[in-house]
């Protein structure tokens, strides 16, 4: 394609990207298209985490705790022809899953299971074990060390007890940080920094009911905690930009009340001051959770109540192409075009 043609392309799916989805950017230069929809009869909120194993494969948790409802916790996936699948069945309350692929810890999935204290290692066939002794009070948030800035262990935290662990690929459990410190409802999401810019830290979302202890906050190598972008409570994901297609920036889906607001993802800048990126329009529990794939682009799951489906919807970056000069003129004749008519009808 042509770079004016693409340049067009472009502008036109910018254009209508908005008005079909529920999912709106608040910063320029972004495109919105819907990458997947599945149906998950039975369900009463979006799905609360999301990830990609290194085959390109998305997977999705689904929990309720609630015993009556007719399709109870689960774990989904996506495939890449982008088909939607209930994978796995029998889990409780299932959080965070990562891949193990290219780290000590094998070709396995591994999954925090909130309500039964397991770390459950999954292999490809869907068969699973409890990986080492489990983790006391509610595992939630689920990393591995890719960097080797801290030894490349796995690091749970827990919700029932704030805590968080450190777990070898041996399975032996040592305590790593006491953090939020008795505080109970807390940690939501680890992830690692993969570069400098954000001091290479791990960091840690939650979602305490004490102020001091809600919101974003990173962890040194001791497990001491700073609190990060201030401006944030109520943390739910968090997720520095792997590729440099969103300029290595830190992403967080939080709010900025500490009960009843909306989420919204917040672009965080090293210094931790944080703009609006996105949102979603469908509620208080539409926005928790959302992840970057292999292709660099951002993915956000959105519960459709309405339809019973979930919608997943991908964000990109406009590619940066400079005009031809037929292209250009196109775009602002097409321009001049829609002013006159919104004229015309009195818009």
């Amino acid at each position: 394609m042509k770079a004016g043609r693409k340049y067009l392309l472009c502008v036109l799916v910018g254009v209508f990207a908005k008005s079909s989805l529920a999912l709106e950017t608040l910063v320029p230069g972004y495109l919105i298209e819907n990458y997947a929809t599945y149906s998950a009869p039975g369900t009463l909120l979006a799905p609360r985490e999301i990830a990609f194993d290194d085959d390109a494969r998305l997977y999705l948790s689904h929990w309720e705790h609630q015993a009556l409802i007719s399709n109870p916790d689960s774990l989904y996936r996506v495939n890449t022809d982008r088909s939607g699948e209930r994978w796995l069945t029998g889990v409780d309350s299932p959080r965070r899953v990562v891949s193990g692929v290219g780290t000590p810890f094998g070709d396995y999935l591994y999954l925090a299971e909130g309500d039964t204290d397991r770390i459950l290692r999954i292999a490809a066939d869907k068969t699973y074990t409890t990986f080492g002794a489990g983790v006391p009070q509610a595992p939630t948030a689920l990393a591995i060390d890719r960097t080797g800035t801290y030894g490349g262990q796995m690091f749970v935290a827990t919700r029932a007890l704030d805590a968080v662990w450190q777990i070898s690929p041996g399975g032996v459990r040592t305590a790593f940080s006491a953090f939020p410190y008795g505080a109970s409802g807390g940690p939501l999401d680890l992830s690692f920094d993969p570069g400098t810019n954000y001091g290479g830290l791990l960091y840690l979302t939650s979602s305490s009911d004490q102020a001091s202890y809600s919101g974003l906050f990173g962890l040194d190598t001791s497990g001491n905690a700073t609190r990060f972008a201030p401006a944030l409570v109520n943390a739910f994901s968090v997720e520095v930009d792997p590729s440099g297609l969103f300029g290595g920036q830190m992403f967080v889906s939080a709010t900025t009340v500490l009960t009843n607001g909306n989420y919204t993802i917040w672009q965080v800048d090293s210094a931790g001051n944080s703009i609006p990126f996105a949102r979603a329009t469908l509620g208080e529990n539409a926005l928790p959770t959302f992840t970057f794939g292999p292709d660099g682009y951002m993915y956000v799951p959105e519960w459709l109540p309405t339809t019973q489906q979930v919608a997943i919807s991908r964000i990109m970056p406009i590619p940066t192409v400079i005009p031809a000069p037929g292209a250009a003129l196109l775009v602002c004749l097409g321009v001049g075009c829609l002013a006159g008519f919104r004229r015309r009808i009195g818009a």
